[in-house]
């Protein structure tokens, strides 16, 4: 890069720069999350890579004894499913590389030519 260009990086994109000369750095939309915001994404980024998939089947199951009550048998599938997801810890890593640089919903980016230097 030469002075005075400006490097935009998309959401997404890691990246580790050395600065040679005096510069200016800016970070743009930064998040700090709360912890059940980052649960929440962190299983949605679990799930796009593919979560364990099984299907329930209770092919004897009579109706409960009591109105809305869970079965145990339902209740043991669930925990042995949710039991199955595992995760290392560059998962977390390229997850909060990814999460922590995408701009929030309401925050919307838009080019303008004024920022860039014409050759």
């Amino acid at each position: 890069m030469e002075p005075g260009d400006l490097l935009y990086l998309p959401p997404g994109w890691g990246h580790d720069g050395i600065a040679l000369d005096s510069c200016f750095t800016c970070s743009v939309g930064f998040r700090a999350p709360r912890g059940a915001e980052l649960a929440a994404s962190f299983l949605d980024y679990l799930h796009e890579r593919g979560l364990p998939d099984a299907a329930y089947r209770d092919p004897g199951l009579r109706p409960a004894t009591h109105q809305a009550q869970i079965g145990r048998e339902m209740a043991e599938f669930a925990q042995n499913q949710l039991a199955r997801i595992r995760w290392k810890r560059g998962d977390v890593e390229d997850f909060l590389g990814r999460f922590l640089s995408t701009p929030k919903a309401n925050i919307v980016f838009s080019p303008s030519n004024r920022y860039f230097r014409k050759k």
